[in-house]
């Protein structure tokens, strides 16, 4: 369920190797399979910045000024 924690119970969704393979590493899940994260992993940088590409112009304004805001207020 996070990639970032070890392989042990309470961390592991049941699925064959084949069905996990493609969202290894990219994704955070809650408890009953849902992603609730993107990962802090390189795949998961990758599904951000893959995102970023194809959105709109607008929707690239929107994040850029909320990343702003968001380092304004966390930087003393």
């Amino acid at each position: 369920m996070n990639p970032a924690l070890p392989l042990e119970m309470g961390n592991i969704i049941p699925q064959c190797q084949v069905c996990n393979r493609p969202d290894r590493d990219r994704w955070i899940y809650d408890k009953t399979g849902r992603v609730i994260e993107i990962a802090d992993s390189d795949d998961g940088k990758r599904v951000v910045e893959k995102y970023l590409k194809k959105v709109s112009k607008n929707t690239k304004e929107y994040f850029l000024e909320f990343i702003k805001k968001f380092l304004g207020q966390n930087n003393p």
